[in-house]
Order: structure tokens, then sequence, then C-alpha cells
């Protein structure tokens, strides 16, 4: 069985795909059509050491990044290996990216009232809760 090469990594690239809803103005996403891990990102051997498709992608196209970085794709698109729609990333910077919890509460600035968020929290209503609580407290007491 001989080994993969740099061309049979691009022949398993399809540059025709969707046009990203969340960053059209990159271009369309390129989709790896090879093996995808469990966790739905492109895989490939080459020069024997496994690589993931996207950070092999920004390895041969323009440099290789850091161990502790990831390549996240901009466009949400875990698939997608376009260079242009892949950032050098902590894993810290793809989960507040990403459509998790975290990253969905880091991305607000007002609370459920419209309240401004300051920190790690709205003010006016922990100032409101304790309030209500002190009053509680007080009928409780009588």
């Amino acid at each position: 069985m001989r080994a993969n090469t740099e061309a049979d990594f691009w022949g398993r690239v399809d540059v025709h795909g969707p046009l990203p809803e969340s960053c059209p103005q990159l271009g369309c996403c390129w989709l790896w059509q090879g093996t995808l891990d469990q966790d739905g990102y492109g895989i490939f051997k080459l020069a024997g050491k496994q690589w993931r498709a996207g950070r092999l992608a920004l390895a041969l196209t323009t440099e290789e990044i850091a161990p502790e970085l990831f390549a996240s794709p901009l466009c949400k698109n875990r698939a997608c290996i376009r260079p242009e729609h892949l950032s050098p990333s902590t894993a810290r910077e793809m989960n507040l990216r990403g459509d998790a919890w975290s990253g969905r509460n880091a991305r607000k600035t007002h609370c459920p009232r419209n309240h401004p968020l300051i920190e790690r929290g709205c003010k006016i209503c922990a100032c409101e809760a304790t309030k209500r609580w002190q009053q509680r407290k007080k009928r409780a007491v009588i």
C-alpha cells in the first residue's frame, strides 16, 4: 500500500461547498470528502502522521500552527478546510465562538430584563433580589 501524498489530500476536497451563513464574505466552504472523526472533523494520514484535515490545510497553504492551538472553522462547518475559513485558536476561543451555552452566555450584553450586564452579571437584578430577600426575612421575623 502506498503512502498518501499532498495531491491525495487535495483530491479529497470539494471546493464547491455551501456559502456559510455566519461569514458569507469569505466565500464557499471547501468540504472534506475523506474520513471524519467522531466530532465531525476531517482526518488524514500524511508522512506517517495523522492530522486533522483543517490543521494540515493550514500547514500546507500558510504556516504550521502551534501545537496548543486548533484550526477553528469560522464558518462553523467542521468539515470545512478552506484556509480562509480557518483561524488558529485556543480551546477557550473556540468555545466562546461556538453555540454551546458557554459561548452564548459570554456574548450576552443584557440580562432578560434588558439591564446591561456588568462583569459577571446584572447588578440591578442582583440588588432587587437582595431587597426582596431582606423583605421576606423581615416579614418572617414579625
